[in-house]
């Protein structure tokens, strides 16, 4: 009889931290959820109040609890072609400008918050960077100094950030049957092989592209 209470002791408190890790999830600007195991391509460009070229996820991170928690943010570098990629959650800004695996500092979310997870990328050229971000509940064990410990993983989501050309003409891959016909430099002079900087190439089904080698 001990045994059985234990077990369903047990399998109480598992379901009732799997409701926890559950409860914070991450939505869009319209507060409507994004999925455990969801990937999100953003790819409109912006400028900050410097003149620097950024893509915003447009993420957001919402305690759907009543109760206070503890939180951090885990986050996988997993391509990062040029530029760096910053997050500022819960408060500290961090930028990182190398593929790698990553956490934000620890900080608490009000019951029922809904907080901007302030996460770009920062490209230099146009080019791709993907990154996961996994939600860990943490609980508070000190105030002063502030210490916590993990409670468990939430919701992961992963994000493709794209910065291509306006036009639509900087990506060679879009049709996989046409081939290079000719390559160019920026002053006309015809090239016979990929040259760093910006190449001008015409491919057989007649489209002129612009390409980056780096």
């Amino acid at each position: 009889m001990r045994k059985l209470l234990s077990t369903l002791l047990l399998t109480l408190c598992a379901i009732h931290l799997s409701a926890q890790t559950n409860a914070v999830i991450f939505v869009d600007k319209d507060g409507n959820e994004i999925g455990d195991g969801t990937t999100i391509t953003v790819n409109t460009p912006t400028t900050d109040d410097f003149g620097i070229t950024i893509i915003p996820s447009g993420i957001y991170v919402k305690n759907t609890m009543s109760d206070d928690t503890g939180i951090h943010i885990n986050y996988n570098i997993q391509t990062l072609e040029n530029g760096s990629l910053q997050i500022c959650f819960p408060m500290t800004c961090v930028s990182n400008n190398a593929s790698g695996a990553f956490k934000t500092d620890n900080g608490m979310m009000t019951g029922n918050e809904t907080r901007d997870l302030q996460t770009e990328w920062l490209p230099d050229t146009y080019g791709k960077c993907t990154v996961n971000y996994q939600i860990e509940l943490m609980r508070q064990t000190s105030v002063f100094p502030p210490k916590y410990e993990s409670i468990g993983m939430g919701p992961k989501i992963t994000i493709n950030y794209v910065y291509s050309d306006p036009a639509g003409i900087n990506d060679i891959n879009g049709d996989s049957k046409a081939t290079i016909m000719a390559r160019y430099d920026t002053s006309g002079r015809r090239l016979t092989d990929a040259c760093r900087g910006l190449n001008i190439v015409k491919t057989s089904d007649g489209k002129v592209i612009k390409q980056i080698v780096r």
